[in-house]
């Protein structure tokens, strides 16, 4: 499990099954995560809890595609990914 703390953006690699953690210490209303992958889907969660691969309560963001994710009402943005395969990815906070 790789944790990394940035302003803004954040752009890495997933290992297959394994979570990331992206701390955004900006102040946003939604996160825009990319997956710039081929292999398959990332599923992310906003409320501090890990993914799981298609389970119920993720935000799917399909392969070579991009998803905006409101934030919800909390003192920290905390973004958590997972992938069955490896996925390269971006995490970009948005708005106010």
């Amino acid at each position: 499990m790789a944790t990394y703390n940035v302003v803004r953006t954040k752009h890495a690699t997933l290992l297959a099954t394994v979570v990331d953690t992206v701390n955004l210490s900006g102040s946003f209303g939604f996160v825009r995560v990319v997956n710039r992958s081929a292999l398959g889907s990332v599923f992310v969660r906003v409320d501090g809890t890990d993914p799981v691969v298609s389970a119920d309560e993720t935000f799917s963001v399909d392969n070579n595609s991009e998803k905006e994710i409101p934030i919800p009402n909390t003192a920290a943005i905390q973004v958590r990914l997972v992938c069955s395969a490896a996925a390269a990815y971006s995490v970009e906070g948005i708005g106010n």
